[in-house]
């Protein structure tokens, strides 16, 4: 068998399989439609379904443009790719057409999942949430960093990070529904736990 033969039919064969998988995970983005317009009141169904397919069409426009560049460019340093923008010298020795839409796939299901579970939120629940947590947080990481400098005669970084982390674990459950003063209670009952726990 002539190996260029049967190396382009490996390719296309990949190929497929590639786009095959990608059109399975966009039916995914159908999904995330469905189940969002059928969790929120029928005024806000005709809503959900217009977020959904500018997920994808906002999605495809900046995947194209910098995101794939972003995931998979080649770089000097470990964090950000800095090739392949606007899918520039694509198809590449490690990278075809077929693996960009792959990807792309699953780029806006991560976008749709996101923009979904928000849905019909009350962005006043999403607000209380954020500042319950960072009162509590902070609460908590202040009165451990003292009260661990009282206890112990010297200051410790650490102490503030464990304190923190109490803090937001203590307010997790009501966060939503707790006034801020509450959740700085709960940020300095919190602290001294952690405190009476580690001493």
């Amino acid at each position: 068998m002539d190996p260029s033969w049967e190396a382009s039919v490996t390719d296309s064969i990949n190929a497929i399989y590639l786009l095959f998988s990608a059109y399975l995970v966009f039916i995914m983005q159908l999904g995330f439609a469905m189940l969002c317009a059928g969790s929120v009141t029928a005024k806000n169904a005709l809503n959900i379904m217009l977020t959904n397919v500018v997920d994808a069409v906002v999605g495809s426009l900046s995947y194209y443009l910098f995101g794939f560049a972003f995931a998979f460019g080649d770089s000097s340093n470990p964090f950000i790719g800095t090739s392949f923008f606007a899918l520039k010298d694509i198809p590449s020795s490690s990278y075809d057409y077929s693996f960009f839409l792959y990807q792309w796939a699953f780029a806006i299901a991560v976008a749709g999942i996101t923009s979904d579970s928000i849905a019909e939120r009350n962005w006043t629940s999403v607000g209380r949430t954020a500042v319950t947590t960072t009162l509590a947080g902070s609460t908590a990481g202040i009165v451990t960093l003292f009260g661990r400098r009282l206890l112990m005669g010297h200051w410790d970084a650490m102490d503030v990070c464990n304190g923190v982390l109490g803090g937001f674990v203590a307010i997790t459950s009501g966060c939503s529904v707790v006034e801020p003063w509450a959740a700085i209670v709960c940020g300095f009952c919190a602290a001294w736990v952690l405190i009476g726990l580690t001493f």
